[in-house]
């Protein structure tokens, strides 16, 4: 999620808790809340911008980008907080920025500013640097002109955008575009973009064009990256993850996910990494006393630093910024052969577990000299957990000063056993029992995932901090930063991440995990048979007809029945009956949930606003037939539909239309997911083999 989208977030949460006296209609902490919104609604996109303005929040532009479709928008949308309702707006005179997306929006006074992003068509690429202004009190547009010798950013997208609070200042960091003429023997055409600049907004509100200046690089700053994430936060801009690509020959990209987190400070226009602190030893920490006498501690005067030059040592303030320390910040990002290691395992189309094939080739030498029946995942576990005992070095020793060295090597090893039961959550046996589940060649616990040894199915490990990611979702509430989402790449394989972290601000001692997510249980279609760096557990398609998970696979078999000509006999009568036996319980569903009654059942596909506004009249009527039920003498039907306002009889239609809606939801699913599951079967060698479109694709998201 963009800047504009992450400032929106925030304001949005802010203005829904302060905004509503009525405590019924909060949302529960920790609770998501799905808004369901009638007709009309904004098309599906990405890459838009969202920000919040006046109890309201404003969307831009956007792309939708699918296997069949490739379109930018360049309209607006206000969603009411109040209300939940959408309107598109129609600014005056129809003057307004051209289609695009990856451009970013912030709000300063009555002015939603926008800047950049790119626009892509068949045969033409533009990257933007154009800045837009839309006034929200006079609902109108205007483009900010600057000569050709004025001295302004260049174009770019997926850039950070952050208003300085303490000022009419917004400050442009980052950012990716496209060379149209690279320099002679260069293997790239991607630019990252890691300068800084800081647009004064000051002179918009007098008429004038608002000016450019580009910020010199002081203290540590991120190593340069695209995709990051960024939130303001005081007087400071955070950024958040990011990858570093290097485009290689033939388009093939190697790529580094990052993790760490970083802060601009915007009045003193300095970088510094906001790296953990270390935890605060008895509970001990340092007083200093402010200009009433009063005594502040230091965990919670983060900012204060930044203003003063009174040390405090590296070991309780990470900031660095007293430190003077100056140049690139180190990262130790995630590459693609520590990626492999740790996402080593997936679920493919067809419901196999499929693993990523990682070679080691000490652990094959081992194979063939000796049978010594120790898992691969648990020689990979032992030896990770012996380097980092290595690092620790003396704090992994009990203090005992009596100790013999063969003493300390005794507690040394049973504390790695102790240790490694309880993180893996399987002994010796069940070492064994996920032995028996791994193909050859295949990882089977990582810090990321391990595998369930009764399903044999991947699932989540406890983690101390996020996963590195590109395009989080960021927002601060107090002193709480919260991350949210994300990207990752694994090779061709991308994975959608929706776990939820938070960290303070101000102690910075650890993360906090608020949701694992599902990352896990994701389904990838896009694996090709031919693939020798995927290891799959599947079986043959002639065996997906035993499954019994899909009570619709008649449908699927139907359509498979001219495939299995060479099948045997009583394997044809084994489908037949299966087919037969699935489609009396088709039958049988659709008499119980009336699915033929086209008014009261969404098409496949259909949104429920979709659906409320095709069957709005037939939704009406049933108010008012209910509202007749409960008058006195059930004659009243004038008098019924009287008393109902327009805006009640909506209202009510739209609620039996969501209770009827999520009632059939989960056998249209089924329906929905076979017709993709089969669609994307019948095209899946096709488009694995088409690599361009997956670079394409890759390129796109993380624009």
């Amino acid at each position: 999620m963009d800047i504009g989208d992450d400032e929106g977030s925030a304001s949005a949460k802010k203005g829904a808790d302060s905004g509503s006296s009525n405590k019924s209609n909060q949302p529960n902490p920790g609770v998501w809340k799905q808004i369901l919104s009638p007709a009309p609604i904004p098309p599906a996109r990405c890459s838009h911008t969202a920000v919040y303005y006046n109890h309201a929040i404003y969307v831009f532009g956007g792309e939708l980008a699918t296997a069949e479709k490739y379109h930018h928008y360049k309209d607006m949308w206000r969603f009411d907080i109040k209300t939940n309702l959408w309107t598109e707006i129609a600014p005056r005179g129809g003057h307004a920025p051209p289609s695009r997306s990856g451009h970013r929006c912030i709000v300063w006074r009555h002015y939603m500013i926008l800047l950049g992003g790119f626009y892509e068509a068949l045969r033409e690429t533009r990257w933007y640097s154009d800045l837009w202004v839309y006034d929200f009190s006079t609902n109108s547009w205007t483009e900010m002109q600057y000569s050709k010798l004025a001295t302004i950013p260049e174009a770019r997208s997926a850039f950070n955008f952050c208003l300085s609070p303490s000022g009419d200042t917004a400050f442009v960091y980052g950012g990716y575009s496209k060379l149209k003429n690279p320099a002679p023997g260069s293997k790239s055409e991607a630019k990252i973009h890691n300068d800084c600049w800081a647009l004064h907004l000051k002179g918009i509100a007098s008429g004038r064009t608002p000016t450019w200046d580009r910020v010199s690089r002081r203290g540590e700053y991120p190593s340069i990256r695209s995709g990051t994430s960024c939130i303001p936060y005081k007087s400071r801009m955070l950024v958040f993850g990011g990858v570093a690509d290097d485009e290689q020959e033939h388009h093939t990209i190697k790529s580094v996910f990052y993790d760490d987190l970083f802060a601009f400070d915007m009045d003193r226009r300095r970088w510094f990494k906001m790296g953990l602190k270390k935890s605060s030893q008895g509970g001990r920490r340092r007083k200093r006393k402010d200009n009433n006498g009063a005594e502040e501690d230091d965990l919670s005067r983060s900012d204060a630093i930044d203003k003063e030059n009174e040390d405090d040592s590296g070991e309780d303030d990470g900031d660095d910024m007293a430190s003077g320390v100056e140049g690139e910040a180190t990262s130790s990002g995630w590459d693609l052969d520590m990626l492999r290691a740790n996402m080593f395992a997936f679920i493919d189309g067809d419901g196999n577990v499929v693993y990523e094939k990682i070679e080691d080739d000490a652990d094959a030498d081992a194979d063939a000299d000796a049978d010594d029946n120790e898992s691969s995942d648990s020689r990979e576990h032992k030896k990770k957990r012996g380097d980092e005992k290595d690092h620790e070095g003396e704090d992994a020793i009990p203090s005992n000063s009596n100790a013999t060295p063969s003493d300390h090597a005794n507690n040394k090893s049973k504390m790695d056993v102790d240790e490694t039961e309880a993180k893996v959550g399987v002994q010796s046996t069940k070492d064994e029992t996920v032995q028996t589940l791994l193909p050859r060649g295949a990882v089977g616990t990582s810090e990321v995932m391990a595998i369930n040894t009764s399903s044999g199915a991947p699932e989540a490990v406890a983690r101390e901090t996020p996963l590195p990611r590109i395009h989080a979702s960021v927002v601060v509430r107090g002193s709480n930063l919260y991350v949210y989402g994300g990207l990752l790449v694994v090779g061709d394989r991308e994975v959608t991440l929706d776990d939820c972290w938070s960290i303070d601000l101000n102690k910075r001692e650890k993360w906090l995990c608020i949701w694992p997510g599902s990352m896990h249980n994701q389904v990838w279609r896009g694996v090709a048979e031919d693939d020798e760096s995927y290891i799959s557990t599947g079986i043959d398609e002639s065996d997906d007809d035993d499954d019994e998970n899909d009570w619709m696979l008649a449908e699927a078999i139907s359509e498979e029945d001219g495939e299995d000509g060479d099948a045997a006999a009583d394997g044809k009568e084994k489908r037949k009956k299966k087919k037969e036996k699935t489609r009396d319980k088709i039958n049988r569903l659709r008499e119980e949930y009336s699915l033929d009654d086209l008014e009261r059942t969404p098409e496949m596909g259909e949104t429920m606003a979709d659906f409320y506004s095709r069957t709005a009249t037939y939704w009406a009527s049933e108010v008012v037939k209910v509202a007749q039920a409960t008058t006195d003498g059930g004659n009243a039907t004038v008098n019924a539909s009287a008393e109902l306002s327009a805006k009640e009889l909506r209202a009510r239609g739209f609620d039996l239309a969501r209770e009827r809606y999520e009632e059939l939801k989960p056998v249209l699913d089924s329906l929905m997911d076979l017709e993709a599951h089969q669609k994307e079967k019948k095209q899946k060698k096709k488009e694995s083999k088409d690599g361009k479109s997956s670079k394409k694709s890759k390129k796109k998201d993380r624009k």
